[in-house]
């Protein structure tokens, strides 16, 4: 099992030590992350109180990051046999740690740790964790400027936005963006000025353009490509619009009217049509975005190509 797990964690407890009602297990590096599992004495029932087991997951605290994962925790017990107790589905920065799901019918007590005939094997208790990530993501905090907070020896223009500045190469943007292009070397007002401000723009999504276009500083994801694509548009950058628009395709985490939404406004035929490939095989898709409030913010032109698409949306 463990060769098929993208992360296999082994903690090994000192029973002798659970007199304190909670252990916790070292830090463990694993796919850029860190993983430390813990067990306490349960409230619940005060009887006879179940083991809770906990995994949390953490990255740098000025990081922003998200984790979708499918996770196991087992108990080998004193007949060398596995018992999985329980799984987790997911991280982000503000849920660092998830109580792991009990199997109701399968319930492991605290006494059950300690007793040599369940899983005390020689006053250790051996947690096995396995953990495949289907999804994650790690980037700077929101408004980060990072290497664009101050002047470096690749920058050679300040960008003004609002009361901030950002410090960036104007041949680099320009090399992306024929607005760029024209802004620095072909618009008379500003051709030769240290600074330029950039109006109707938010700081953080130009931030976020900036890290996304110079390589290795951040990538396409959940939570900034709306804000990509937006700029990406305004100022003519295409490959960070077909970027955009695969992660979108490819995205589990936006619904097929949120796609279709955008799609129309940023004219991006392959998402349409990898969202009617949906619709069709998917009535009840087709159902929910009948009833969508969003609907009526299509244009006329997506309306009557979804409607050929949809039985539904052909039913009066």
């Amino acid at each position: 099992m463990a060769g098929k797990s993208d992360i296999f964690l082994r903690w090994e407890i000192d029973t002798t030590t659970l007199k304190s009602e909670k252990k916790a297990s070292k830090v463990f590096n694993g796919k850029g992350f860190r993983w430390t599992a813990a067990v306490r004495k349960s409230d619940f029932p005060s009887s006879s109180p179940e083991a809770d087991f906990t995994l949390s997951c953490e990255v740098d605290h000025n990081s922003y990051w998200d984790c979708k994962m499918e996770g196991a925790i087992c108990l080998q017990d004193s007949r060398r046999k596995w018992t999985e107790i329980g799984m987790c589905k997911h991280f982000d920065e503000n849920n660092e740690g998830m109580f792991l799901v009990h199997d109701r019918d399968d319930k492991v007590f605290w006494n059950d740790l300690l007793n040599p005939k369940e899983f005390n094997v020689n006053n250790k208790v051996t947690v096995d964790i396995y953990i495949d990530i289907n999804r994650s993501e790690r980037g700077r905090k929101i408004g980060d400027p990072g290497i664009f907070g101050a002047p470096n020896n690749k920058s050679n223009i300040v960008l003004k936005i609002g009361e901030k500045t950002l410090h960036v190469c104007k041949e680099f943007l320009a090399l992306h963006s024929p607005v760029f292009d024209t802004l620095f070397f072909r618009d008379l007002a500003e051709k030769g000025k240290d600074e330029v401000e950039i109006k109707d723009v938010f700081y953080e999504d130009f931030v976020f353009l900036l890290h996304v276009i110079y390589p290795g500083l951040e990538e396409i994801m959940h939570r900034n490509v709306k804000s990509i694509l937006k700029l990406a548009d305004r100022f003519q950058i295409e490959h960070l619009i077909k970027q955009s628009e695969k992660h979108l395709t490819h995205s589990d985490r936006f619904d097929i009217v949120d796609k279709l939404l955008l799609a129309d406004k940023y004219r991006l035929t392959d998402l349409k049509n990898h969202c009617f490939e949906r619709l069709k095989s998917d009535p009840f898709e087709q159902l929910k975005l009948k009833v969508s409030l969003e609907f009526r913010f299509f244009s006329d032109a997506m309306k009557a190509d979804i409607s050929t698409v949809s039985e539904y949306l052909r039913q009066p």
